[in-house]
């Protein structure tokens, strides 16, 4: 409840606090909500903690951790959230696309290639290519194969990126689950 409220309040000066939760505390709600809070505080200085929080043993806490990377105004993907597009839950893949997304760091692009021309889940392809687009990069054949993607948001995507027209994007944020209550 504690990690909630200080979420709520953006209390920036319990980011060690939350860090230290979310890297030790035995409960994994307390972990995913200091995830969470972190990433409502929106502070460069819990990175090092969301980012190890990649590699919990619980896949709704690296969902949110991977958010609240997102979340945080980051120039540079911690190497961890490129390394989450290779999680075994998709609902990781497609935070840590959409985080990567977020963060447009040109040094994913080839994580990302990857995860479009392997990916079977489409929401999380289609997290991949907003994030090869937000990133300024996504080459010819890999745009060619999702025009023949079995979900329409991805074709047209892939068309309009092949025409020169990304326009915005009409993807709402994800949440990393429903805002917490104590």
């Amino acid at each position: 409840m504690a990690a909630w409220a200080l979420g709520e309040i953006e209390a920036g000066e319990s980011v060690d606090a939350l860090s230290a939760a979310l890297r030790r505390d035995s409960d994994a709600d307390v972990r995913e909500t200091a995830a969470w809070a972190l990433g409502e505080i929106q502070d460069h200085a819990a990175q090092a903690a969301l980012a190890d929080a990649l590699r919990d043993r619980e896949a709704p806490v690296r969902e949110t951790a991977a958010w609240a990377l997102g979340e945080s105004g980051l120039r540079q993907a911690p190497q961890a959230l490129v390394d989450a597009l290779g999680d075994a839950s998709a609902g990781v893949r497609l935070k840590a696309a959409w985080a990567l997304s977020e963060i447009a760091d040109r040094r994913a692009v080839p994580a990302l290639q990857k995860l479009l021309r392997t990916e079977s889940n489409e929401k999380v392809r289609l997290a991949g290519l907003r994030a090869l687009l937000e990133a300024g990069e996504v080459p010819t054949d890999v745009l060619e194969s999702l025009v023949k993607a079995k979900d329409p948001s991805i074709r047209q995507r892939a068309v309009r990126a092949l025409a020169g027209k990304g326009g915005s994007w009409p993807w709402p944020m994800p949440q990393p689950r429903p805002r917490p209550f104590p």
